[in-house]
């Protein structure tokens, strides 16, 4: 009421404010999100083929089942870093851990460096950048280990 009106007109005379930005308030931590970019070229046919599934299986990864009223959560996904050693893998060290996530967006580019198809009409490369969000925000302590 009057006592703003009063602080504005004597900020506006003097050309000075109140500094509302002392101290930032902490509120919460956001969610992780995590993107990933694949370069796919086919060298046969039996390989275009591998290379649409997966665009595929991601895309369908990407939405919830049901109706306008009521959706079922999407399936979450698990994310790891490996090195293959024969018939065993063992988690990367240098990277960080990835809790539980949920696929939140995928994108496809067709031919993105050159514009040259195989023989029967099929892209060249397919670059996919899939997008990820862990299905939770995380404190200190409950950071995936």
């Amino acid at each position: 009421g009057a006592g703003e009106g009063l602080q504005s007109a004597v900020s506006i005379g003097t050309g000075t404010t109140l500094n509302k930005n002392i101290q930032t308030e902490f509120t919460a931590t956001n969610t992780r999100t995590f993107s990933f970019a694949f370069q796919l070229i086919a060298r046969n046919s039996k390989e275009r083929n591998t290379i649409k599934s997966i665009v595929n299986e991601f895309r369908l990864g990407l939405y919830p089942e049901g109706d306008f009223f009521q959706l079922r959560y999407p399936p979450k996904w698990k994310i790891r870093f490996l090195r293959s050693s024969g018939i065993s893998a063992t988690d990367l060290e240098d990277i960080p851990k990835i809790g539980s996530c949920y696929l939140t967006g995928v994108q496809t580019a067709y031919n993105s460096t050159s514009n040259m198809w195989h023989t029967d009409g099929s892209p060249l490369e397919t670059t996919v950048t899939v997008t990820f969000m862990e299905t939770q925000a995380h404190t200190l302590d409950s950071l995936p280990k």
